[in-house]
């Protein structure tokens, strides 16, 4: 009955009654902030403080892969319709005579709803050569599979917020290809550590990744660019630090 109520103008006024109740929310991204700051709370109790990474001593260890063999591209994640997974499909499709890129898809699908599955395994059977589904991955080992491939996909046709797949790569010295809205772009600095495509656009996503091939020594450059995330320990210090200075 309290889900059913969320849908109406009375839902909206009871969490709005219970967000007041709160002395300071903390956001991950300055685009969250800023949607919450138009749906009506003040945003000078919104501090935006970024997730932090967990064991982020460990990551980053492998050299960046040579490219002159020709280039991976890596999928991380759960894999549904809303993180773009067809746009994946349908950039391939554009790059059957690319025989220098490689799309890799790492992740799960089987908690998705049947249709989707079927979908999804239907459209395996009729990609090309240079799109390979690698599977479910234990997260313990993300951080060696991400320093297998040239840079990390992102195409979400959502929003997102402040996924942490993008804190996964960086922490691994991965650039990022990422859709043009939301959470994503605000996060990678297109040319600089990563590269923005339209959202929901394979065609758009095809042509960034040939740009790339045509020119990989502007993708190697990039690791050195990526700004590292923080650690867990160092993101709890500020939201305390700041939850104190603003309430003491």
């Amino acid at each position: 009955q309290f889900n059913a109520t969320l849908d109406t103008a009375g839902g909206e006024l009871i969490l709005k009654r219970f967000f007041r109740l709160v002395d300071q929310f903390i956001s991950p991204s300055h685009f969250l902030s800023e949607r919450y700051a138009q749906w009506g709370i003040d945003a000078d109790r919104i501090a935006v403080i970024e997730n932090g990474v967990p064991d982020l001593e460990r990551r980053g260890t492998l050299p960046y892969p040579d490219t002159d063999d020709g280039l991976v591209f890596g999928f991380f994640g759960q894999i549904s319709r809303l993180k773009g997974i067809n746009v994946l499909f349908d950039a391939a499709a554009e790059l059957v005579d690319e025989k220098d890129i490689r799309i890799e898809i790492h992740g799960d699908y089987s908690s998705q709803p049947e249709e989707f599955q079927r979908e999804f395994q239907e459209r395996l059977k009729d990609a090309p050569p240079n799109l390979v589904y690698m599977g479910p991955y234990d997260n313990r080992h993300v951080d060696r599979l991400m320093q297998s491939v040239h840079a990390v996909l992102v195409p979400s046709i959502w929003w997102e917020n402040s996924p942490l797949v993008i804190q996964e790569a960086f922490a691994n010295r991965r650039p990022l290809i990422c859709s043009d809205i939301g959470g994503m772009a605000e996060k990678i600095r297109d040319g600089i550590d990563g590269f923005h495509f339209q959202a929901g656009n394979g065609r758009s996503l095809a042509a960034v990744l040939k740009k790339i091939a045509r020119e990989p020594k502007a993708l190697n450059k990039m690791p050195d660019n990526i700004i590292q995330p923080k650690a867990c320990s160092e993101t709890a210090d500020t939201i305390l630090e700041t939850c104190y200075l603003k309430h003491e």
